[in-house]
C-alpha cells in the first residue's frame, strides 16, 4: 500500500541536459534511497482530457517512505543544477487510498507494489477539505474506477515545502494511477464530474492543477 509520506519534486530539465539529469535521477537519487523506500520518475504527456499543463514543470519525482524525510541539500543543488531550472520540493502525508484491485495488498502472488504506467496528478484547494475527502472516497474515485485502465486513487495532505516557486501550494494532492489512458475524456469522465456530489463540490474549489504523467523509471517497487 502507499507509504505514510510522499516527497514530491517538480522540475523542468532543458532538452539538452535531460539525458544527464535523467541518469543522475535514476542512478543516484533513486538508486541510493534507504532500504524500504520507493521512488519513481515521471515525465509529462498530453492530457487526453484536453487540459493544458498548469505550469512549466515537465518531470516529477515521487519518493515514498514511512518516515518523514527531506532530500539532502546536496541532492537538491544537484537536481536544480542539472535541470537548469527551478525546482519545487514538497512533502505530503497519506490520507487514504482507494484500491479496488488491491494493488497494495501484497501476498505470495505479488511481492511488490508496482506503480501505474500513467498517473493523473492533481493539486486542489477545496472550500471544505473534509467534504472533499468524503467526495473522493464515496463518489469520485468509484466513478473514475469505471475507466478501463484505472488502477487506484491516493489522497495526500501537504505537510511542508522544502524548496519551491509556489509559496503556499494547494493543501491536497490526488494521484490517480492508470494502466493505460484509453477512455479518459470519454462519457465516463464527463459523468464523473456531473454527479450531484461533484456539482456541489467542484464549483467551490478555489484552485486546481492537473498533470498527466508517464512512468519513466521506478525503484524499490
Amino acid at each position: 500500500m502507499p507509504t505514510r509520506y510522499l516527497q514530491v519534486v517538480f522540475s523542468d530539465p532543458a532538452q539538452d541536459v535531460y539525458p544527464q539529469w535523467e541518469k543522475y535521477t535514476k542512478e543516484y537519487l533513486l538508486a541510493t534511497l534507504p532500504a524500504g523506500n520507493q521512488g519513481a520518475l515521471y515525465d509529462i504527456v498530453p492530457n487526453p482530457m484536453g487540459r493544458p499543463p498548469p505550469d512549466d514543470s515537465t518531470s516529477l519525482v515521487l519518493l515514498e517512505s514511512e518516515e518523514h524525510l527531506y532530500l539532502h541539500s546536496r541532492d537538491m543543488r544537484e537536481v536544480t543544477h542539472l535541470s537548469s531550472s527551478s525546482v519545487d520540493s514538497r512533502s505530503y502525508e497519506l490520507i487514504e487510498s482507494f484500491d479496488p484491485l488491491e494493488l497494495g495488498v501484497l501476498g505470495a502472488d505479488r511481492l511488490i507494489d508496482t506503480p501505474g504506467p500513467f498517473i493523473l496528478q492533481a493539486e486542489a484547494e477545496p472550500a471544505d477539505i473534509g467534504e472533499y475527502i468524503e467526495f473522493y472516497r464515496d463518489d469520485h474515485a468509484p466513478m473514475m474506477a469505471k475507466h478501463a485502465g484505472y488502477l487506484r486513487t491516493t489522497l495526500y495532505r501537504l505537510k511542508d515545502v522544502q524548496e519551491g516557486q509556489v509559496n503556499v501550494p494547494a493543501p491536497l494532492m490526488i494521484i490517480h494511477e492508470f494502466r493505460h489512458l484509453e477512455g479518459l475524456g470519454s462519457q465516463i469522465t464527463k459523468d464523473s464530474v456531473e454527479t450531484e456530489f461533484a456539482k456541489r463540490v467542484f464549483p467551490r474549489v478555489r484552485s486546481m492543477k492537473a498533470r498527466m504523467m508517464k512512468l519513466v523509471f521506478a525503484h524499490g517497487r
